[in-house]
């Protein structure tokens, strides 16, 4: 943002951030950024950066409460839980090409917002299961632990990504084409909210 801005300096950008997958046409949305599995519709999507879950808990959280020892010991745990629909009852896990552990998971504080939910992690009221965008930086701090770092972790599917979405490219605004198009030329782009 800070370089297609400073390319751009009198295009004028309006941020919406919701968790919420919106219709594009209907809101007049240019550009939106989508994680999960590609996106399906009548829409151009294009791959901006792979995502990867860890299973997070904070040093202050295991001295109190033990470091589990396996993923199906979460299943005893109150664990921080997003509020979105398959992110909430079930945690999968697998180590390279093995078979897919499902683990039942529970908790008595449900999250709609990413950075809350490190927030609370950080804090010590749980484990919680979170993009590599929302604890990166404080896992590489010592501020969480990645209880399973010899896992691959996810709450739907392991493959999923975020994605650059759009309308159809032969009627894009200007200004579509030019974000779209440095965006395409950068290739993978780092998305951490500041």
């Amino acid at each position: 943002m800070p370089e297609f801005r400073a390319l751009y300096p009198d295009l004028t950008l309006e941020l919406l951030l919701m968790d919420s997958h919106v219709d594009l046409v209907k809101e007049q949305i240019d550009v939106a950024i989508r994680f999960g599995q590609r996106p399906v519709g009548d829409f151009i999507s294009h791959k901006l950066v792979s995502r990867r879950f860890h299973v997070c808990a904070s040093p202050m959280y295991i001295k109190t409460h033990c470091q589990p020892k396996d993923p199906t010991a979460l299943s005893e745990l109150d664990c921080l839980l997003f509020s979105m629909p398959g992110y909430c009852s079930t945690w999968k896990f697998r180590k390279k090409h093995n078979n897919t552990l499902d683990v039942p998971v529970s908790g008595h504080l449900l999250i709609s917002h990413g950075l809350t939910m490190t927030a609370c992690t950080v804090a010590g009221l749980g484990p919680a299961l979170l993009p590599d965008w929302l604890c990166q930086d404080e896992i590489h701090s010592g501020l969480l632990v990645d209880l399973f770092p010899d896992y691959e972790c996810a709450a739907t599917d392991f493959d999923t990504a975020a994605w650059l979405v759009y309308q159809s490219r032969s009627h894009l605004p200007s200004k579509v084409r030019v974000f779209v198009c440095k965006t395409e030329i950068n290739g993978t782009v780092m998305l951490k909210p500041s």
